[in-house]
């Protein structure tokens, strides 16, 4: 991220963790204009489109983020889970498995067997 850009970004994180998502992502998105190659700003603002339940851009910023920085586990774990709330779930599998095809990760191993477990009714 360019440097004359950080204090911007910071008041974009303290608004998103104070539950101004709105305003975080009006920050955000002008800073992606100005910096469109920072996997920082893309990641958040990627899981700030989750939470506001824009998918269709979440998941452009995050696969734009893994694009940008392949390796990062957040982005391609936000990037499975934007996918995965799409349901869109083979593609999510399909991000899982090129993350774990060349990088570890404690929390899609996780995320596996917790999947693996017998779904327990509630009836």
């Amino acid at each position: 991220m360019k440097e004359n850009l950080k204090p911007e970004f910071d008041e974009a994180v303290k608004a998103k963790e104070s539950g101004d998502l709105s305003r975080a992502r009006q920050i955000l998105l002008q800073l992606h204009r100005s910096d469109p190659g920072s996997t920082a700003i893309l990641a958040v603002l990627g899981h700030t489109c989750f939470k506001l339940n824009l998918l269709d851009e979440a998941l452009e910023f995050f696969r734009k983020a893994t694009l940008l920085t392949p390796h990062s586990e957040a982005a391609s774990l936000g990037l499975f889970h934007s996918l995965w709330k799409a349901d869109r779930t083979d593609e999510a599998f399909d991000e899982m498995r090129r993350f774990l095809s060349e990088y570890e990760s404690e929390e899609y191993t996780r995320l596996l067997a917790d999947l693996k477990k017998p779904q327990i009714s509630r009836h």
